[in-house]
């Protein structure tokens, strides 16, 4: 890789995305999740403790508290969303604490802006480590960061951005194992992995397919070490969950779900694969008609690097499985399907062939269905970030 014009490439990404998403930022999250989340990070600045109370006993909160979470085994409440996102909010948390004149939920507001830029600059050195130029992996990054529902959640502080970073992190290091056999990075695959199971239980699904892509058919490279290196951190960060667990309800398996109350993968699977890519409702391509583009480019991207390819496919498959079945696969009153955005990155990295047929080669259809296709998944993605799309998901959910 030509480490200049990537590092210009890569500022360059940072400058405009970031300048863009502060252009559409908001001071505040109007999602139960997001409350929750930051009431997790600011408690325990304040008082060292991971509850969330104080927005429980509020008079003025719309949602009933039962939806962020569970009481606990002290009578505490605790919210039932996994602890990654509140620890990687602590930062931005405690300097709001320390400056007196910066809003608290106005400085957590800049996470997922941050989280966004780095995703794509992250997408863009894992199209350039796999070999697509410079300029097709520029095209495909801000494909990703501009046209693409993404750009939706920079005004959340859901935590699916930061789930998308940690996959595709995740999927870059074990390309680069394949590639120079370093044991770190295969540690650094597995911490990203433990960390998004710190965002969700189901992401511990998504670790077998990461080490079988990193370790692949090379007996070599199946030794003692390279399995720790990549389980390690997975087992490590499901024994802390359990401990975490265990202090707030007594249980190591109980995350604060309400699982006896249908807060569980109680769906048909077939409903749930039609909603989360075909349906108007939360169909992935509705939301990002680029993307319709990533099923002939998987199958270049196949042809160029079958075992890469094949892991894309099945990463995107068992994530779309795992919340098919949950009984809120929509995700909430939401913009696109939510739950599949950890997987997007993914998803757009297929168009990376096709992006470079299209730079180097005559192909005039090619050259419009890229183009148009992306200014209408732009526009779309638009919508839903210049506007509230709260009134338009609330008369689907009345109407339908």
């Amino acid at each position: 890789m030509n480490d200049a014009r990537d590092s210009r490439f890569r500022l360059f990404l940072v400058c405009l995305l970031l300048g863009t998403y502060l252009l559409v930022y908001t001071a505040q999250d109007q999602s139960v999740d997001g409350q929750a989340i930051l009431a997790v990070a600011s408690n325990l600045v304040l008082h060292g403790s991971p509850d969330i109370a104080a927005i429980g006993a509020s008079e003025d909160l719309l949602p009933p508290p039962a939806r962020m979470g569970r009481f606990g085994a002290d009578g505490l409440l605790y919210a039932k969303k996994g602890p990654t996102p509140s620890l990687a909010l602590l930062p931005l948390v405690a300097w709001a604490h320390l400056v007196p004149w910066l809003p608290i939920q106005a400085t957590a507001m800049l996470f997922n802006p941050l989280v966004t830029a780095a995703l794509a600059v992250t997408l863009y050195t894992l199209a350039r480590r796999i070999g697509f130029r410079p300029h097709t992996a520029l095209i495909a990054a801000l494909i990703l960061g501009l046209a693409t529902f993404t750009i939706s959640y920079v005004k959340t502080l859901f935590g699916e951005p930061l789930a998308a970073l940690l996959l595709t992190w995740s999927l870059l290091s074990a390309v680069t194992f394949r590639q120079q056999a370093r044991s770190r990075d295969l540690l650094a695959a597995g911490t990203m992995l433990g960390l998004a199971a710190g965002i969700n239980l189901t992401y511990v699904a998504l670790v077998p397919l990461i080490g079988l892509y990193a370790l692949g058919g090379n007996a070599r490279r199946w030794r003692r070490g390279h399995l720790a290196a990549i389980a390690g951190p997975v087992l490590a960060a499901l024994a802390l969950l359990g401990l975490y667990n265990l202090l707030r309800f007594g249980s190591v398996l109980d995350s604060g779900y309400h699982f006896d109350q249908g807060e569980d993968f109680s769906r048909p699977v077939l409903i749930g694969l039609f909603g989360l890519f075909a349906s108007p409702y939360r169909g992935l391509f509705w939301y990002n008609p680029v993307l319709l583009l990533a099923i002939p480019g998987w199958v270049l991207l196949r042809r160029r690097d079958r075992p890469l390819a094949n892991t894309v496919l099945l990463l995107v498959g068992v994530q779309a499985l795992s919340y098919a079945t949950w009984w809120s696969w929509h995700g909430g009153i939401v913009w696109g399907p939510r739950f599949l955005l950890p997987v997007t990155p993914l998803a757009v990295l297929c168009l990376a062939p096709l992006i470079e047929r299209a730079l180097t080669q005559r192909s005039p259809a090619l050259h419009v269905a890229l183009i148009g296709l992306t200014a209408l998944s732009a526009g779309i993605a638009a919508l839903g970030t210049l506007y509230s799309y709260i009134p338009s998901a609330g008369y689907l959910i009345r109407q339908h």
